[in-house]
């Protein structure tokens, strides 16, 4: 059978092995490309995932499968510091397309979110393009700053944020700075005493190399390290973990079930009930991620 349709191919690297796989998304029709200050934009719409969001080549979000990630990096930290204490105050580092801000703001306790973003471009695109995932942009609770995140949270006052959300690229090129102790030191001196991090953290299939990297700094910054998944069909390997930190000691299981379930009413994928699964961890991926945070603290 011919195939006469436009691809984008993703293509995902290994720094030694070089190109071991590749990733086609059929678009239909591009609503939007263009080159920013600090990297190639599009905007493209097929049948499988509708409107689909690339940043150099590489899928970011689409309109179908968005909600896992934003659900459960924000939901998830948000709730676990709920069961230490009050959230008032928001960090995002990252989160251009607005997702994250979007889930944060459904907790009525949130009274301000800063949301970090570099390039400018992707706030906008995401605005236009992509409005049912930045659907909160206008809400009087976002502060929006096209800023530097390291730079953002090197200069932030102690204890100024419940939670903190990185959503950041992978520890690649500049990016990489956002992976190391001075960055998660910094975003330990910014949180409340009661206050949680939370992050992606890659494939656990294809960057088991940058996630070793990942958590071992992280054990060697932060008292309590845990990990959890979820399942994102466009992300190389369908699996992504992600992590939770505290300075302190910190119970990812001690939410309030019913209020968790209350809050998050219409959410697609984010419930107590899969919170707490998400912590249940296969033993190569703990091994690879908790194991690694807790052999570098020690």
């Amino acid at each position: 059978m011919s195939d006469d349709h436009t691809w984008i191919t993703e293509v995902n690297e290994d720094a030694e092995l070089g190109p071991r796989l590749k990733f086609g998304f059929r678009a239909d029709r591009e609503l939007y490309r263009g080159q920013s200050d600090f990297q190639e934009v599009v905007v493209a719409e097929g049948p499988a995932y509708g409107r689909m969001l690339f940043l150099d080549g590489y899928m970011m979000t689409t309109e179908r499968d968005e909600f896992v990630y934003h659900e459960m990096l924000s939901h998830t930290a948000v709730h676990v510091a709920k069961s230490r204490g009050p959230v008032r105050r928001v960090l995002i580092i990252g989160g251009g397309d607005g997702g994250l801000a979007r889930e944060v703001l459904r907790h009525d306790s949130v009274e301000h979110v800063d949301m970090v973003e570099i390039d400018a471009a992707v706030i906008e695109v995401s605005k236009e393009y992509l409005p049912t995932i930045g659907s909160a942009f206008d809400d009087p609770r976002l502060n929006v700053l096209a800023e530097d995140g390291n730079a953002f949270i090197h200069n932030a006052e102690p204890g100024t944020y419940d939670v903190i959300l990185i959503d950041s690229a992978d520890p690649v090129g500049p990016g990489i700075v956002l992976f190391q102790p001075p960055f998660y030191t910094a975003v330990r001196n910014a949180l409340t005493p009661h206050g949680v991090m939370a992050a992606q953290g890659m494939s656990p299939w294809l960057q088991r190399d940058g996630q070793r990297f990942m958590f071992g700094n992280l054990g060697e910054v932060f008292g309590q390290v845990h990990a959890f998944v979820a399942t994102i069909p466009t992300y190389p390997g369908g699996q992504w973990t992600f992590a939770l930190c505290a300075a302190g000691q910190v119970d990812p299981h001690g939410i309030d079930d019913a209020a968790a379930d209350a809050a998050t009413a219409g959410s697609h994928y984010y419930t107590a009930a899969v919170h707490h699964g998400a912590f249940a961890l296969p033993p190569f991926i703990r091994e690879n991620t908790v194991d690694v945070a807790l052999a570098r603290r020690g």
